[in-house]
């Protein structure tokens, strides 16, 4: 895996988050639901990369929304993905993480 690819953006970034990238978001009915699927995945994707997820990987309730985060991941991660569903949307607050919205 090229390294400046998952610094800056190429296509070898999003093979960094194989498991993110496989969840289904239509299948949710709550943000919450699909908060906790993004963050199962995002605990995976950290530990297949040698990362320790209880320091790397965050989930948290903010102001009426879930945020999720992964601040060593790939550079931008969030910004490069579209996340949304039945239950609402969500969106990056930093490049790093996304907050998840009820509609």
């Amino acid at each position: 895996m090229n390294i400046d690819a998952l610094m800056y953006g190429g296509e070898d970034a999003y093979d960094f988050m194989p498991n993110f990238d496989k969840v289904n978001f239509a299948k949710f009915k709550t943000a919450k639901a699909a908060a906790n699927a993004a963050y199962k995945a995002l605990v995976k994707d950290c530990k297949l990369h040698g990362m320790n997820p209880d320091y790397e990987v965050y989930k948290r309730e903010e102001d009426g929304y879930l945020r999720i985060g992964w601040e060593s991941g790939p550079f931008e991660w969030a910004v490069k993905r579209s996340v949304n569903g039945p239950w609402g949307y969500a969106e990056p607050y930093f490049s790093f993480d996304f907050c998840f919205y009820d509609e």
